[in-house]
């Protein structure tokens, strides 16, 4: 498998796999086993990590043209909130992140499950 195969299946189903330097683990997207650059909220939401700091030039733009090939959007909006996301899921501050789904609404609810642990709130 191809690192662009594995983005595609991450976005379609989310297995755990790995190709070349890009692994999936419990839905994020890893560089090297460790260097975060995307997360599937599920099936409908993802976070695409857009800093300057990927070790892999490029990948963030692959990951959005899959994403785009697969009927995503990039949402628009105050989600400052995913900063607590990437804090309980993958340990890291600081970094900034794109959502990306098919609407408001759905990301919304996935977003505010995921802040929540599974618990659905309200933000």
């Amino acid at each position: 498998m191809d690192a662009l195969q594995l983005l595609r299946r991450w976005v379609s189903t989310g297995t755990s796999e790995t190709a070349g330097s890009l692994d999936v683990e419990d839905g994020a997207l890893l560089v090297d086993g460790w260097w975060p650059a995307g997360v599937r909220l599920d099936p409908s939401t993802f976070l695409v990590r857009i800093d300057d700091t990927c070790p892999v030039p490029g990948l963030p733009g692959e990951i959005v043209s899959v994403l785009e090939e697969a009927g995503f959007r990039h949402l628009e909006g105050d989600w400052a909130v995913v900063e607590s996301i990437a804090l309980q899921r993958l340990g890291l501050l600081g970094a900034r992140w794109q959502v990306w789904g098919h609407d408001h609404e759905s990301a919304r609810r996935a977003v505010a499950l995921a802040v929540a642990g599974g618990d659905e709130i309200a933000f």
